[in-house]
């Protein structure tokens, strides 16, 4: 039996987006809280729309960009440009 097409990914958000490429371009030194100020949404509704997104709390993904941030340049994981 043939496996279903895979879905297309579905773009995320312009608000999440925007956290996603302004925790790369600080080199994962961002504090969740000015994110979620700078994009007009709670602390907690960041976190939970990125877990949702990506599995990971914004706190964990900013751990991962600074141990990994030269491979993840490599990759516009949200799309759109920097």
């Amino acid at each position: 039996m043939l496996a279903a097409p895979a879905a297309e990914p579905q773009p995320v958000s312009a608000e999440l987006g925007q956290a996603w490429r302004v925790m790369l371009n600080s080199g994962g030194r961002v504090r969740v809280a000015e994110r979620a100020d700078e994009i007009g949404w709670s602390r907690r509704h960041l976190r939970e729309c990125f877990r949702a997104e990506t599995g990971l709390t914004p706190k964990n993904a900013a751990r991962i960009v600074r141990r990994r941030l030269p491979i993840l340049q490599d990759e516009d994981v949200f799309g759109g440009q920097d």
